[in-house]
C-alpha cells in the first residue's frame, strides 16, 4: 500500500511523503513499512508544484502529521530511488484511490527520469474495493478496522488502508 501526501493537487503536486507498507492481502499479515520525506524544495526544481490553499490547509493539521513531513528528509531522486528497492516484479500495488498517488508518484518518476517499478496493470484501488465491498453487502458493509497513528501521516495512513484491505477481503467473497 502506498499514501502520499502533498503541497499540491495531482497531477504535479509536490509530494512530502512517501509511506508504503508491505502486506498480504490474504493472510492479512503486515510486513515492513517505510516512512520516506521529500525535501520539498527538490520536488519544486524537477517540476512538481506547490499550491498556496493545500500549504495554509497543512498549517491546520495535526502537528505530528507536519513533522512526520520533515522528519528524514532527502532530494526527491534519493527517496524515488529507495522507493524501488522495496518492489519485485510480481508485486500488486495498492493506492486510494489509485488515480491520485498512484498517478502522481508515476509521474514523479518521470520527471526525474527513474523507472517505475511496477506497471499499471499491477495497480489495485482500495477505493473501488471498498466499493464492492458495500455493493457485496448491500451498502451495509463497514471494515473493523480501527485507524492506526496519525491522519496524513503517509506511513501511518498506508498502514491503516492496508489493515482496511486485508479486513474486507477477509469479510467478503471478493478477490482481487
Amino acid at each position: 500500500m502506498i499514501d502520499l501526501e502533498m503541497m499540491g493537487p495531482p497531477p504535479l503536486g509536490a509530494i512530502c511523503t512517501i509511506g508504503l507498507v508491505r502486506f498480504n492481502r490474504y493472510t492479512g499479515e503486515i510486513g515492513r513499512t517505510v516512512h520516506l520525506a521529500v525535501k520539498l524544495q527538490s520536488a519544486v526544481d524537477v517540476g512538481m508544484k506547490m499550491d498556496p490553499n493545500t500549504v495554509v490547509w497543512w498549517a491546520w493539521q495535526d502537528p505530528d502529521a507536519g513533522r512526520a513531513l520533515v522528519r528524514g528528509q532527502e532530494d526527491i531522486k534519493i527517496q524515488l530511488e529507495a522507493l524501488c528497492e522495496y518492489f519485485t516484479p510480481e508485486d500488486t500495488v495498492w493506492g486510494m484511490p489509485i488515480g491520485i498517488d498512484l498517478v502522481l508518484l508515476r509521474k514523479a518518476f518521470e520527471l526525474c527520469s527513474i523507472p517505475a517499478p511496477w506497471h499499471t496493470n499491477q495497480e489495485r484501488c482500495l477505493s473501488k474495493l471498498k466499493k464492492q465491498a458495500r455493493a457485496s453487502k448491500r451498502g451495509k458493509f463497514v471494515t473493523g478496522v480501527v485507524r492506526v497513528g496519525t491522519h496524513h501521516n503517509a506511513e501511518d495512513d498506508a498502514l491503516t488502508q492496508a489493515l482496511q484491505t486485508c479486513d474486507i477481503i477477509a469479510n467478503t467473497n471478493i478477490r482481487v
